[in-house]
């Protein structure tokens, strides 16, 4: 079993490979590019200088050069490269600084005189700086040539952006690149779970000052705790969807092996714990399975009541199972159930339901289920109600509280678990919009690492889902004209376009057999109201799944024809 495992981890490996080749074919810049941003940038109003903070410690010299020479090449030429060296005891480093200093004006070094660790080194390069926006960069890493003329035309495409960020691939051991990792937009909670921006970074430096600069005590965490706080004050902040950096795997690098650097992911653990403290959050934070991952979990104050709803229609089997799972395995005490009942005629599920000791109630007519989903609002009297299919079995023990936790903040109005098919196979990490699948414009994602972190999310699925009332009776609840299909993701829709915000957490798990309740329905009117809302396929675009990926299980990546003349 662990062979055919590994058998399918290099298979997805090599077919990875094989369409990031192809997309980069179709999307990296030629020479006449090049040449094109070159002379568009140096007529620019607006051409703020980028400070590029460079710590070194130890190159090696086929790191630095790569490095040094990628800021050189860069099409837009407004930056200084400002290096500070943290006492490398290796001969070439300080003859090759000393080299690239007196070639270059441009390039300025500090030779600090004892090693004070990676978070010091990157305070002396700081210092260093004079630019209008700060950029970090690792003495390993290498930039794409657009690099910095796609940041700051990002800038001056909204002049209040005050932090920018791109995708990135791997520069692996062979010299080839791969494993590319194409982002989200911001996504706040992702950035709290691990630091998904990672090393070519762009900050406004009034904001770097304003958060305190980089602290010592973070080291291999300093850029993470860095961004922690400069987020509390920025403005906006922007996502480049392109791979403008590469990360080298190196021996000892956390590219190559995330048990390489136990002390970064402590440090990074006391980041997190930090930032919850200013935000005035009260929780604990743990090192996920995965490492560089962290989950929070945030106390639930005042216990208040959670009323879980569950629609159903006969199939006594699979009611049973959903209830009695909640009954037995969930530790918090404050919930009651209502099963919203929908023409059941099945004599054991009319049994059931006249001897239950929960509270039925029923909704006679077509199948509709806006409408259950509203009749069971209109029944319960709570702050939170949470919606349960009834063909889901709850395996986490503390999902009502996972799910209590992020629906409570302020900010949020609906929280969801994540669902596995009876396989174990995830089946919903979240729902993706608009950039999916052809013929549709919801879709559920299986979202691979990113589904074992708390994340921002457009859309989760009504299948478990908990909501504010409050929040719900704003929005007039479910669209009862959508009766089978997107009535959950039109919602939440509607409620971040009321500016409130939609969070999937792992944390709350259970095991889904969609549809085995009611069959597999999905009208067309459903989708041509969904349509006329919120815009055809493409109309719209999911800020946290990147357009460089389409919908299937799991993400693959996306590829438009080829440009003609390439």
């Amino acid at each position: 079993m662990r062979e055919r495992n590994r058998d399918g981890v290099r298979g997805r490996a090599r077919l990875v490979q094989r369409e990031y080749d192809q997309w980069r074919l179709r999307h990296e810049p030629v020479e006449a590019d090049l040449i094109r941003m070159r002379t568009e940038s140096r007529a620019w109003m607006d051409r703020p200088l980028i400070s590029i903070v460079m710590p070194t410690y130890n190159p090696e010299l086929d790191w630095i050069r790569p490095a040094v020479e990628s800021v050189i090449a860069q099409t837009y030429e407004n930056w200084e490269l400002c290096i500070a060296d943290d006492a490398s005891t290796a001969p070439h480093v300080a003859a090759i600084l000393a080299g690239y200093a007196a070639g270059n004006p441009r390039i300025k070094v500090v030779m600090r005189p004892q090693n004070g660790g990676i978070a010091a080194a990157s305070a002396s390069a700081l210092a260093l700086a004079t630019g209008d926006f700060i950029a970090l960069l690792d003495h390993d890493d290498t930039l794409r040539e657009h690099a910095l003329h796609s940041v700051v035309a990002t800038i001056n495409a909204a002049p209040d952006t005050d932090i920018v960020y791109s995708d990135e691939d791997l520069l692996l051991a062979d010299g080839t690149r791969g494993r590319p990792f194409f982002k989200p937009d911001y996504s706040p909670d992702l950035l709290l779970a691990v630091n998904y921006m990672c090393h070519f970074l762009v900050i406004r430096r009034s904001v770097v000052e304003a958060a305190g600069g980089f602290r010592t005590g973070f080291d291999g965490a300093q850029d993470h705790d860095l961004l922690l706080r400069a987020t509390e004050k920025a403005r906006r902040v922007g996502h480049v969807p392109d791979v403008l950096y590469s990360w080298r795997q190196v021996p000892g690098s956390v590219a190559l092996s995330s048990n390489a650097k136990m002390y970064a992911y402590e440090a990074g653990k006391r980041a997190v714990e930090e930032a919850l403290l200013r935000r005035r959050l009260a929780g604990r934070v743990s090192i996920g399975r995965q490492l560089g991952t962290y989950h929070v979990r945030l106390r639930i104050s005042d216990q208040p009541h959670v009323a879980i709803v569950i629609p159903t229609r006969d199939r006594v089997d699979l009611l049973r199972g959903c209830v009695e799972s909640i009954e037995k395995r969930s530790t918090y005490a404050n919930w009651s159930i209502t099963i919203i009942d929908n023409d059941s005629v099945d004599p054991a599920t009319l049994q059931y339901l006249n001897h239950s000791r929960h509270r039925v109630v029923r909704c006679p007519g077509a199948f509709n289920y806006s409408a259950l989903i509203n009749r069971g609002r209109a029944a319960v009297d709570a702050p939170y109600m949470l919606t349960v299919n009834n063909d889901t079995v709850v395996i986490s023990e503390d999902w009502i509280e996972a799910l209590l936790e992020q629906v409570q903040r302020p900010e949020v109005a609906v929280a969801g678990g994540r669902l596995l098919y009876p396989n174990g196979n995830p089946q919903h990490e979240g729902i993706a919009v608009g950039n999916v699948r052809g013929g549709y414009m919801a879709a559920n994602l299986d979202a691979g690492w990113m589904g074992r972190v708390i994340r921002n999310v457009t859309a989760v699925s009504g299948a478990c889902q908990i909501v504010k009332t409050s929040v719900f009776d704003e929005l007039a609840g479910y669209e009862e004209r959508m009766g089978v299909a997107y009535n959950d993701v039109d919602f939440c829709l509607r409620a971040r376009e009321a500016g409130y915000l939609v969070i999937y957490t792992p944390h709350a798990q259970l095991r889904h057999r969609e549809s085995a309740s009611r069959g597999a329905l999905d009208p067309y009117s459903d989708h041509e109201l969904f349509w006329a809302r919120w815009g055809r396929v493409g109309g719209i675009r999911d800020p946290y799944l990147s357009p460089h990926l389409r919908e299937l299980h799991p993400l693959r990546i996306r590829l438009d024809p080829l440009p003609i003349e390439r």
